[in-house]
C-alpha cells in the first residue's frame, strides 16, 4: 500500500498561529467584563447584566453582518491580505478595548474588531485549499488542527483576563511599588491582559506576514497563466502543452489550466451548499442551547429540578469537558472519520445527540443525599458529558469538512464559508435567549407535574435535535465527497 503524502504541516501551522489569536481576544475579557461595566458608572447595579450583555453580543452581530462581504473579498483579492489586514485590526483594537475609560469606547472597539477581525471563515478556506485532494482521514486531521486551537486559544484569553486584570491590586509586590507603571495600571486596570493578547496576536501577525503562503486557487492559476505566457514568448511555445503544478504540488487537470470567471452568490449557493449550511446552523443551535443550560441547570436547587451544584463543581464539570474536547480533536476524530467516512459519521453523532439530550436529565436521579455513593452521581454525569462533548465535536469538525466538499468552486470557498458562518453565528445568537426563556418558562409552570417541568427543557433540545438529524438525513452523500488528487 503506497503511504499517503503528508500534508504541508508548515502552512498548517501558521494557520493555527494566525487562528489561535481571535479566540484569545474574544474571551479575554469574560473574566473582568462584570467589573469593567461596573467601573463605567452607567446605570445601577442591577443594569450591569444588560450592559454586558451588550458588549458581547455586539462583537458576534458585528462578525454575523461582516462575514458575508470578507469572504467574498478573500475570494477575489486572496486569503493573505485578508488575514493579516484582520489580524492587524485586532491588535488595534483588543489594545483599545484595555485603554477603555467609557462604556462607548468598550463598545465601539468590540464593534470594530467584529466587523474587520474576522478571519475564521477565510482560515478554514485556507485549510480546506490546503488539504484539497487528499484522503478524508487526513483532511479530518487538518480541520481537528484548528478546532483544537481554537479551544486552546478560548482557554488561554481566560486564563489571561482572570489572572492579569486589575494586577495593582492583586499583586502589589510587582506592580505597587509606585512610578509611571503603577500609575498607569492603576488608571487602566484591564490593559495588561489585553496588552498580552495583543502579544500574542503580533507575533501571529509577523510569522504569517513572513511565511504565510497564498493558497487561493484562481489567484494562483493567473499568476501560473501569466508565468506560462511569458515563458512562451522566451521559448516559441515549448512549454505550452506542459501542466501547471497547484499549491500541493500535485497536478489537478486541464479544468484549472485557465483561469475561471470570478463567481457569482447563485454560482455559489447551490442547494448542496445551503442543505449543509441549514444543518450546520441547526447544530451550533443545539450545542449553544446545551452550554447555556447546562450551567443554570446545575445550579439550580434539585428541590426545582436542578442538580444543585456549586460554583466548583460547575466549573469542574466544564473542565473535563473541555479536555474531552482536545483529546477527540488530537487522538479520536480522524480515526473515527477514516472508519465510517466524513458524513456517516457526521450522522451518528447527529443520532446521538438526541439520546444524550434526552436523558441528560434523568442524572439527578442519581443523587440521593448519600456521601458514599456520590461518585456515582459523578460518574454518570461526567459520562453523560462526555459523550455530549465527543457529540458536538465530532458535529462541528464534521459541518465544517462538509461544506468545503460541497463547494462547486474551489476560488470561492471564502464565500462559502463566510455563508456557512452567518448561519452559525445566527443560531449562536439566538441559543442562549431561547435556552433561558425555555428553561425559566418550564420551570415556572406550577400547572405542570413537577417530573415533567424538571425534563421539558431536556426534551425541547431532544427534539431540536431529531430536527438537526433529520436536516443531515436529506443530504446527498454524493455531494459531500472530497475528491482525491489524481
Amino acid at each position: 500500500m503506497e503511504a499517503e503524502k503528508p500534508l504541508p504541516f508548515r502552512q498548517l501551522f501558521l494557520i493555527c498561529a494566525v487562528r489561535f489569536a481571535e479566540p484569545i481576544s474574544f474571551s479575554i475579557h469574560i473574566p473582568f467584563i462584570y467589573f469593567m461595566v461596573r467601573d463605567f458608572h452607567i446605570g445601577k447595579e442591577t443594569e450591569i447584566g444588560y450592559y454586558v450583555s451588550l458588549i458581547t453580543s455586539s462583537f458576534a452581530v458585528s462578525q454575523l453582518a461582516s462575514a458575508l462581504p470578507i469572504g467574498m473579498l478573500s475570494d477575489r483579492i486572496g486569503r493573505r491580505p485578508v488575514v493579516l489586514l484582520g489580524l492587524a485590526v485586532g491588535i488595534i483594537s483588543i489594545l483599545s478595548f484595555g485603554l477603555s475609560k467609557t462604556y462607548q469606547w468598550a463598545l465601539c472597539t468590540k464593534v470594530l474588531s467584529g466587523l474587520l477581525d474576522n478571519n475564521i471563515a477565510v482560515l478554514k478556506s485556507m485549510v480546506s485549499e490546503l488539504s484539497m485532494g487528499y484522503s478524508e482521514t487526513q483532511r479530518a486531521r487538518a480541520f481537528s488542527m484548528l478546532q483544537v486551537v481554537f479551544g486552546l486559544g478560548g482557554i488561554v484569553g481566560a486564563s489571561l483576563g482572570g489572572y492579569l486584570s486589575e494586577p495593582v491590586r492583586k499583586y502589589p509586590n510587582v506592580f505597587g511599588r509606585g512610578g509611571p507603571i503603577t500609575d498607569f495600571l492603576t488608571e487602566f486596570p484591564y490593559f495588561l491582559p489585553c496588552f498580552a493578547a495583543s502579544c500574542i496576536a503580533t507575533i501571529g501577525w509577523i510569522a504569517g506576514f513572513l511565511f504565510l503562503e497564498e493558497t487561493l486557487i484562481r489567484k494562483k492559476q493567473m499568476q501560473v497563466a501569466q508565468n506560462q505566457e511569458q515563458e512562451g514568448l522566451l521559448t516559441n511555445g515549448e512549454n505550452e502543452s506542459e501542466d501547471y503544478q497547484t499549491f500541493g504540488g500535485q497536478s489537478n487537470g486541464n479544468q484549472f489550466n485557465k483561469p475561471q470567471s470570478s463567481a457569482t452568490i447563485r454560482d455559489v449557493l447551490t442547494p448542496a451548499v445551503v442543505g449543509v449550511c441549514i444543518t450546520y446552523g441547526l447544530a451550533a443551535y443545539q450545542n449553544v442551547f446545551y452550554d447555556e443550560l447546562f450551567p443554570t441547570w446545575s445550579a439550580t436547587d434539585r428541590g426545582v429540578g436542578g442538580l444543585g451544584l456549586n460554583s466548583n463543581e460547575i466549573g469542574t464539570a466544564l473542565s473535563f469537558a473541555g479536555m474531552v474536547t482536545l483529546f477527540v480533536q488530537f487522538f479520536i476524530y480522524h480515526r473515527l472519520t477514516g472508519w465510517l467516512g466524513t458524513i456517516r459519521l457526521f450522522r451518528a453523532s447527529l443520532l446521538l445527540s438526541i439520546f444524550v439530550f434526552g436523558l441528560q436529565g434523568c442524572v439527578r436521579y442519581l443523587q440521593n443525599g448519600d456521601d458514599d455513593i456520590k461518585w456515582l452521581f459523578w460518574v454518570g454525569l461526567l459520562l453523560s458529558i462526555g459523550l455530549k462533548t465527543l457529540c458536538q465535536t465530532v458535529a462541528m469538525t464534521g459541518s465544517i469538512i462538509l461544506i468545503n466538499n460541497a463547494a462547486p468552486r474551489v476560488d470561492a470557498l471564502g464565500t462559502i464559508n463566510a455563508f456557512s458562518q452567518c448561519c452559525s453565528s445566527a443560531m449562536r445568537a439566538l441559543g442562549p435567549a431561547s435556552s433561558g426563556f425555555i428553561y425559566s418558562s418550564t420551570i415556572a409552570a406550577v400547572g405542570l407535574p413537577f417530573t415533567v417541568r424538571a425534563h421539558l427543557s431536556w426534551v425541547i433540545l431532544s427534539c431540536v435535535a431529531i430536527m438537526t438529524y433529520t436536516a443531515s438525513m436529506q443530504l446527498n452523500t454524493a455531494k459531500y465527497i472530497s475528491k482525491p488528487k489524481e
